[in-house]
């Protein structure tokens, strides 16, 4: 595929392994890739997404994941922050709840849904 050589090497068991990769050097320079403009269809609709997380690190990278894909995040890792965070900011187009049924959030989120203003 690329013209390369890969080689394996050992002295036996137990005395480790070697690994060598040899790639050819690029000569020219490759193309320049055209950029293509999205069509209306393929074009993602941005959401407001609200990641309710007791795991941090899971929360930060969903948000971050979502982020990447031009949606708007708010994390919350509690209850509590997540009844604020709907507070201030009063709709989000999806809630992605993933707390211990301790954290209170899965019983008043359908009730907050429903709430008229």
């Amino acid at each position: 595929m690329h013209g390369g050589v890969v080689e394996a090497r050992s002295a036996g068991e137990g005395l480790g392994s070697e690994f060598v990769v040899h790639l050819p050097i690029i000569i020219s320079e490759p193309e320049a890739a055209t950029p293509v403009q999205a069509t209306a269809e393929e074009r993602i609709l941005v959401r407001s997404i609200l990641v309710v997380d007791d795991n941090e690190d899971s929360a930060a990278s969903l948000a971050m994941l979502l982020q990447i894909t031009g949606h708007e995040t708010y994390v919350a890792h509690d209850g509590t922050a997540a009844l604020e965070a709907m507070e201030k900011r009063q709709l989000f187009d999806v809630p992605n709840l993933r707390c211990g049924s301790n954290c209170g959030i899965q019983a008043v989120w359908p009730a907050r849904l429903s709430r008229p203003d």
